[in-house]
Formats: structure tokens, C-alpha cells, sequence
């Protein structure tokens, strides 16, 4: 799942938001479908708090940042191979997908009162006004080698800093994840800009697959007389696993059809 590839993920936002669900009406799908990026983001932000909710998904509540390395990793590489592939459908699906990790990890940071998405946002927002001076400020890159220097001599000031006015152990570990996490989401974000990809089509196609892939499992566990909250965490596992790979299949058979 986590890729659920779990639950987290690929699948789960997707939805963003409850919104393309089926069953929702044509008129409000096409609203939604008009969203800003801004907005989509809010939605997905919101839908994995909604997850981590008492009253939200139990696998989503399990989830530490320790239980989500794995598919943080798995994302990262699908982003690769859906690049590779020239797919740009899938390769936004993709995107959606390793945004959600972010998120994802965002929300178990803020529920332990340590940060949150909007922190992780503005730190990378900030760092990015700071090493680019030759843009936001004075200074001057005759070209991208001399912006480079420029960035790793910034780099370096930075992490002299934050060495000298170190608080505590714990401190610094939170401020640290936090600014890696901005780094992700920017490269994410600056991704999707360079490949001309569409964010709002990526967030909500990521949210649209894991809708589906998890209503899929709960039938899956219905069909076998179990609600799907009584369904062992191994056996969600597997469920998820089996539905994904009947869509590879079937996304396989639709393009290379016999003849």
C-alpha cells in the first residue's frame, strides 16, 4: 500500500479530496477540475489529515516517517521510469504520487507539533531567494558554472550557521528534515515546470487512482464477509499489491492488444 504503495500513497492523494470520487456529479467534477494548483494543494493537504483523523484510514494512522522511507525511495525511482517512458499521463501521475509522500510526512511532523507543510514550503521558498542573488538581489552569474560556485559558497555559510547557533540534538534534526523536505518539494515542483507537466492534472490524478485502488480493496474484503477495518495490515498489503499490478496487466493488454 504505501506505495501502498501505501496507502499512502499512490494512493492516496490522489483523491485530494473527495472530490472525483465516483458518484460525484459532472458539474461539480468540472469545477473542481478548474481549481488553481493552490487550491488542489490545500485539498490534498487536507485529505491526509483527514487520513491520520481517528476517524480516518488505520493504515494511514500506523504510518511513521520510519515505515514510509521504503516507498519514499519507490516513488522517487517511478518518477525516473515514468520520465524515461515518455508517458506524460503517467508521468504526472507519478509526480502527484511522490508529492504526496511529502505531504504525507508533513502531516505525522505537524500532529508531533514540530512543523508543517506550510513550514516545509517557505523554507525551500526562502533558501531558493537566498542562493539565487544574481536574481532576488545584487549580484551577478555571468553564467551557470559561476551560479553554481556562487551556490555552494552560500551552501556552506548556511550550514556554518546553523552549526554555531545549535540549540539542541533534537532541534536540529527537526529543522534539518524540514528543510530536506523543502528541497524535495522544490525539486518536484521545479520538475513538473522543466517537463511542462501540469501539477493540478498530476495532484488529481494521483487522488483519482488512489480512490479507486483503495474502494477496490474495500470490495475486495467485502466480497470475503470482512469489513475491510478487520483486514490484517499484511493482508491490506497484498490487496493493494494484487489490484495494482490487474491495472499494469490491463493497462499492458490495452496496448499491445492480439491480433
Amino acid at each position: 500500500m504505501a506505495s501502498r504503495k501505501a496507502p499512502a500513497r499512490k494512493a492516496k492523494p490522489r483523491s485530494t479530496s473527495s472530490s472525483n470520487a465516483p458518484g460525484d456529479a459532472p458539474g461539480k467534477a468540472r469545477k473542481q477540475q478548474r481549481l488553481a494548483p493552490g487550491e488542489w494543494f490545500e485539498k490534498l493537504v487536507a485529505l491526509q489529515a483527514r487520513l491520520r483523523a481517528p476517524n480516518g484510514c488505520p493504515w494511514d494512522r500506523e504510518q511513521t516517517h520510519a515505515s514510509l522511507r521504503t516507498y519514499l525511495i519507490e516513488e522517487a525511482y517511478e518518477v525516473l521510469d515514468a520520465m524515461k517512458s515518455g508517458d506524460d499521463a503517467k508521468f504526472a501521475e507519478e509526480m502527484g504520487d511522490l508529492l504526496l509522500q511529502i505531504v504525507f510526512h508533513s502531516q505525522i511532523a505537524a500532529e508531533q507539533g514540530r512543523f508543517t507543510v506550510g513550514d516545509v514550503i517557505r523554507e525551500v521558498h526562502e533558501k531558493m531567494v537566498r542562493r539565487h542573488p544574481h536574481v532576488f538581489g545584487e549580484k551577478r552569474a555571468k553564467d551557470a558554472a559561476e551560479v553554481l560556485r556562487n551556490w555552494e559558497q552560500i551552501k556552506a555559510r548556511e550550514r556554518a550557521g546553523n552549526q554555531d547557533g545549535a540549540g539542541g540534538a533534537q532541534t536540529k534534526d527537526a529543522v534539518k528534515t524540514e528543510e530536506e523536505m523543502g528541497d524535495l518539494l522544490f525539486a518536484a515542483v521545479n520538475l513538473a515546470r522543466f517537463l511542462q507537466v501540469d501539477p493540478e492534472i498530476a495532484l488529481k490524478n494521483a487522488n483519482a487512482k488512489f480512490v479507486r485502488r483503495f474502494r477496490q480493496m474495500e470490495r475486495l474484503a467485502a466480497s470475503g464477509g470482512r469489513a475491510f477495518g478487520d483486514v490484517p495490515r499484511a493482508e491490506k498489503e497484498a490487496l493493494w499489491e494484487r489490484i495494482k499490478r490487474g491495472e499494469k496487466q490491463a493497462a499492458g493488454r490495452e496496448a499491445h492488444p492480439k491480433r
